[in-house]
């Protein structure tokens, strides 16, 4: 399968859009101190106030990616892959329940499904172009790259891909520890555009061959392993590059995907 990258977005506390992340991939140092929430500007204010850190995530690499690449996204079909979707309000909501309090706030409810985020993209931007929200445990971020690319290439259109998770609150993050929100969005096509940063040649294999793609530095490995989202930072790492290379990522048991990036 081969794609095309026109636009990245990037948002952690770390790595707050994608030239920070570029910079941090070729040696620079981890943002300091205190950047705040994302800044979903797609948003109105009063809803923007009301919006979970998923949603606001979201909308912050969807936006960064489609203004790099100067695409409309109105009629863009996307791709939503997380492997927990807002774990923070399900935290709230179990806690609720527990204490024997049953009149759960219907905004709460709705913010819970697996969806929310992907459904505020689509008000924030008025599309009604067809979308996908997936999960996959840890290979959720693989996942979805593989369903955006068969969109893409099936449909012969261009395809917004985005991945995110937060971490869980409460009991649940000692079963399921993952550390810092993370956010990636790339904007694909199947054909080369103008702008293009990099062709991606993604092939599939049945079983794991070898260990996944890693990061030299020390604090962007921890990244990796600790957020299902980060995963791909050996792809950005190669999207930064000026040079081509490969990347693989396991979906175990399922299989590999391997990733050839070549700079355009």
């Amino acid at each position: 399968m081969r794609l095309f990258v026109c636009g990245i977005g990037v948002w952690s506390p770390a790595l707050p859009s994608w030239p920070a992340c570029k910079a941090r991939l070729a040696g620079g140092a981890v943002a300091a101190g205190d950047i705040g929430l994302p800044k979903a500007e797609w948003l109105p204010p009063v809803e923007r106030r009301r919006a979970t850190l998923s949603t606001r995530v979201v909308l912050t690499v969807t936006q960064e990616a489609l203004t790099a690449a100067s695409w409309s996204p109105a009629q863009l079909p996307t791709v939503f892959a997380s492997s927990s979707g807002s774990p923070d309000i399900t935290d709230e909501l179990c806690a609720a329940l527990a204490a024997g309090d049953t009149q759960i706030s219907p905004t709460r409810f709705h913010n819970s499904v697996h969806n929310a985020a992907a459904g505020y993209y689509s008000i924030a931007v008025g599309s009604r172009a067809p979308s996908t929200s997936l999960a996959a445990f840890d290979a959720s971020a693989v996942a979805g790259l593989i369903e955006a690319a068969s969109m893409a290439l099936s449909d012969s259109t261009p395809v917004l891909f985005c991945s995110f998770d937060v971490p869980y609150t409460g009991p649940l993050a000692l079963v399921r520890p993952v550390v810092d929100p993370w956010g990636v969005a790339l904007a694909l096509t199947p054909e080369p555009a103008p702008g293009s940063i990099a062709r991606l040649d993604l092939a599939w294999s049945g079983r794991v061959s070898s260990a996944d793609s890693a990061c030299s530095d020390v604090d962007l490995e921890y990244m990796r392993l600790h957020n299902p989202s980060a995963r791909l930072l050996p792809l950005l790492a190669l999207l930064a590059g000026p040079t081509a290379g490969s990347a693989l990522f396991s979906a175990t048991p399922a299989g590999q995907l391997r990733i050839d990036v070549t700079p355009c």
